[in-house]
């Protein structure tokens, strides 16, 4: 990293996290001796926008992930272990019950299969069955 610079979202996410104000030297420092997730890349979306993915650092030191631009070489945001824990402000709620199917198999036939059967029974078989009572009615 020759030029790092830090964000504002940086410096405050770090004081927040880490516990002081950060410097360049000492995230530079971190970045040296963390270990690297993900490499940051510059890409192209497939209409032509460009889309940026950030290196991830993984730093067992101070037990943060730090999110770097390396295009640009600014520090864009740090992770802790305290993110885990907290709620993320959104509710849990109960999947609601499954409806039940409201399309029915059409009997249009009656044949001598039970209708619990008749609903188990392969598809061929159902309709050998009512093809078998058709011909035995005229």
């Amino acid at each position: 990293m020759e030029k790092l610079t830090l964000s504002k979202h940086f410096c405050q996410r770090w004081q927040e996290r880490v516990g002081n104000w950060p410097t360049i030297d000492a995230v530079r420092h971190y970045l040296t001796q963390s270990i690297v997730v993900q490499g940051g890349k510059s890409l192209m979306t497939f209409n032509g926008s460009p889309h940026r993915v950030l290196a991830l650092y993984w730093c067992p030191e101070i037990e943060t992930i730090m999110a770097v631009d390396t295009v640009q070489n600014m520090a864009v945001t740090v992770y802790s272990r305290d993110m885990a824990d907290r709620p993320h402000g959104r509710k849990i709620r109960k999947k609601p019950a499954r409806k039940t199917d409201r399309r029915q198999p059409v009997n249009r036939y009656k044949d001598n299969v039970a209708g619990t059967q008749r609903t188990s029974l392969p598809l061929a078989l159902r309709a050998a069955a009512v093809a078998r009572n058709f011909g035995a009615r005229r």
